[in-house]
């Protein structure tokens, strides 16, 4: 089943994640660490648009396109283990 949704979360420890929900139930995270609420609110956007990508066949739009080239590399792990990206 296709990711549903997405939202932030700020942990116990103070990082920033975002929670993903696979639709049965189930939750993945990505760790977002300790960044700025404004830069935390961006990647939720974007994941958000990513999880659009997969379920809904939108489009790649160009400003998330630019979003991925620029993020590390541990973000881009991340996000291809919860399988928003290859």
């Amino acid at each position: 089943m296709g990711k549903t949704k997405a939202c932030l979360v700020t942990s116990p420890y103070g990082g920033r994640e975002i929670w993903i929900e696979d639709g049965s139930g189930n939750w993945e995270v990505i760790h977002l660490g300790g960044v700025e609420d404004r830069a935390a609110e961006e990647a939720l956007r974007h994941v958000q648009y990513l999880i659009n990508v997969e379920s809904l066949g939108f489009r790649l739009r160009m400003d998330t396109a630019q979003w991925l080239a620029g993020i590390s590399d541990r973000l881009r792990s991340e996000l291809a283990e919860c399988g928003l990206i290859e």
